[in-house]
């Protein structure tokens, strides 16, 4: 008789995967290659039922292909996994405050003892500490406030800038969060990749045309609002040191559409597509002038309809920008984002613009060179 050979293999996994730096407030979904593995069916850390709140530090879930799931928060509170503690391959495991992770037993990998790709939704809004912020909330909706997103990456010590409330102007990020809330204009944005700080922030702040300034040793939060030309100073031949360098563009360098990629807060993973055109410039130009939008984010229609609406009413017409030196006390006070009005001197026209760049020679100096763009877009009112 024949010893009996082996035909099929199969393989279970005990692990644990870390998700993020928490606390997070809610887990939505989990996928495994690509599949549901859990939900969509958000569970929330913080549960409100009866007038009680309960603030969950783990939720134990049902993963399709797992004997057991839990997963953790990554609250300062959560305490050391059971199951773990059992782990023959290290003495101890510590309580992994402030990282949420989701622990499995006896998950199924088939046939391969290769572990599949796996990938967890989860959610948290910003919790900025030690600055202002008045009344104004950090959710808009489901979606964050943006103003208290960037506020917070400019002072966490744990993942951000570290920057001492000092160094933020309180009022400005009050304002502009206000202003966010009052438009419900909440922002959910991918991130999957580290890269530094500063360049996540100005990514947030493309959504919505904003610029994170100096002003005066102070992080500033500048949204533009076409309210601003009402009363911006107005540049003539009196105050330009040197003969202005005005350029003016052309229509063939306009846009007539603009395609604005995003996904539905119900389908997190599938994008849609929202197209924007602008028919009087079609009319115009003759032709379909288009641009894609590839920045992706989490949103609703009615938030990718207004940032594309937004962003091709500066670009369907054509964009006139100015380099000039204009006399110091003429633009005091002003920052890059401000508006000005310049005279065209050959003309008389008088040009709507916004500060690109403020250039002082020297401390104290006379005079200073701006250079001045149409090319904005004004998302908020």
């Amino acid at each position: 008789m024949s010893a009996p050979t082996a035909t099929t293999t199969t393989y279970t996994s005990d692990f644990a995967a870390l998700i993020a730096l928490g606390p997070v407030e809610f887990l939505d979904s989990i996928f495994f290659s690509n599949c549901y593995a859990y939900g969509p069916a958000r569970i929330n850390r913080v549960v409100i039922s009866n007038n009680t709140t309960t603030i969950r530090d783990y939720v134990d879930i049902v993963v399709a292909g797992a004997t057991t799931a839990r997963f953790y928060f990554g609250t300062p509170t959560q305490t050391p996994d059971p199951c773990l503690a059992n782990d023959p391959n290290q003495a101890v495991h510590p309580a992994y405050k402030h990282q949420s992770y989701l622990r499995l037993q006896g998950f199924s990998l088939g046939n391969s003892p290769a572990a599949p790709t796996g990938q967890l939704i989860v959610g948290r809004y910003p919790q900025p500490t030690g600055v202002d912020l008045g009344a104004t909330s950090n959710r808009i909706g489901d979606d964050a406030n943006p103003a208290h997103v960037i506020c917070e990456l400019l002072t966490s010590t744990r993942f951000g800038l570290g920057l001492p409330p000092s160094q933020i102007n309180a009022t400005s990020f009050r304002n502009t969060a206000a202003r966010f809330t009052a438009a419900g204009y909440g922002l959910s944005v991918f991130i999957e990749r580290q890269e530094p700080v500063q360049q996540l922030i100005a990514e947030i702040c493309e959504y919505f045309g904003g610029i994170l300034r100096d002003n005066g040793g102070q992080a500033e939060l500048f949204v533009p609002n076409v309210t601003d030309f009402d009363a911006a100073p107005l540049l003539t031949a009196a105050h330009y040191v040197e003969e202005p360098r005005f350029s003016f563009g052309s229509w063939s360098d306009t846009l007539n559409q603009l395609n604005v990629l995003y996904s539905e807060p119900a389908i997190y993973l599938q994008e849609s597509l929202w197209i924007v055109m602008n028919d009087a410039n079609m009319a115009l130009v003759g032709e379909q002038r288009m641009l894609s939008n590839q920045r992706r984010w989490l949103t609703s229609q009615a938030n990718a309809d207004r940032y594309a609406k937004a962003v091709l009413a500066a670009k369907s017409k054509p964009v006139a920008t100015c380099n000039c030196r204009v006399l110091a006390v003429a633009v005091a006070g002003l920052l890059p984002g401000d508006a000005v009005r310049a005279t065209v001197p050959d003309t008389g026209d008088v040009l709507a613009f916004r500060i690109t760049s403020m250039t002082e020679e020297t401390a104290g100096a006379q005079s200073v060179t701006l250079e001045l763009s149409q090319d904005y877009s004004e998302v908020l009112p």
